[in-house]
């Protein structure tokens, strides 16, 4: 039987870290994160942050402050927000194509003043077919979506191009998602898509492979730079 009382004096007589090691490599995002994991990273996931809240409270601040971690000691970045922008935020703006670009802007920006020498910006994801049930919890204002199909997957495109832009004038690093994720509609397959309903990726489409503790077989090819 376990003795409470002594487990409770343990606890109380035992230090507590915040860190148990210190950390040069950060995957930072939204809960879209883990699913581009690689060894060694620390993995800050933070469920229902959008890009433009970051950039709006400075993205040093944001990684500070979720992280416990000084961006000046950071060696490596891997960032990946932007899914949730595009599924409930951009199609309610007057010109969500403009706002994309500014928004990346912005993130090039600020990406440049942290310091790190390696940066790497993950692409977001294509749009699954609309008949897919999801849970209310991904929910935003009673919809579990804003805008049709066709609006969100342009919206996709020119996020991408645009990371794609900034990452080549700043030689930092890009990772792509398989084109066989798509179906011939170019839409997200759920069979990819994490079961019975969710808006993320299944562990078993993560970029690393969990169980096998290797590359996932499915990004032999996709296309990172």
């Amino acid at each position: 039987q376990l003795n409470l009382d002594k487990l409770d004096q343990i606890c109380e007589n035992t230090k507590r870290l915040d860190h148990v090691s210190k950390f040069s490599r950060l995957c930072f995002g939204d809960s879209h994160c883990f699913s581009a994991y690689l060894p060694g990273n620390l993995v800050c996931r933070n469920d229902g942050l959008t890009l433009y809240s970051t950039l709006r409270d400075g993205l040093k601040n944001v990684i500070e402050e979720k992280t416990g971690l000084k961006t000046e000691n950071l060696t490596h970045l891997t960032f990946y927000m932007g899914n949730i922008d595009i599924r409930h935020h951009l199609c309610r703006q007057e010109n969500p194509q403009e706002r994309v670009h500014a928004m990346i802007i912005e993130l090039s920006h600020q990406l440049k003043n942290l310091g790190i020498p390696n940066i790497e910006i993950v692409h977001v994801l294509p749009i699954e077919d609309i008949s897919r049930k999801l849970p209310k919890s991904g929910y935003y204002k009673g919809t579990p979506y804003y805008g049709s199909w066709e609006e969100r997957t342009k919206l996709v495109h020119t996020f991408n191009m645009s990371v794609d832009k900034i990452a080549i004038e700043n030689d930092w690093s890009v990772f792509r998602w398989p084109a066989a994720f798509l179906s011939e509609k170019g839409e997200l397959e759920f069979d990819y898509m994490e079961r019975p309903k969710s808006v993320h990726l299944s562990p078993l489409a993560y970029r690393w492979d969990l169980f096998e503790d290797q590359l996932n077989f499915l990004h032999d090819n996709s296309g990172e730079q």
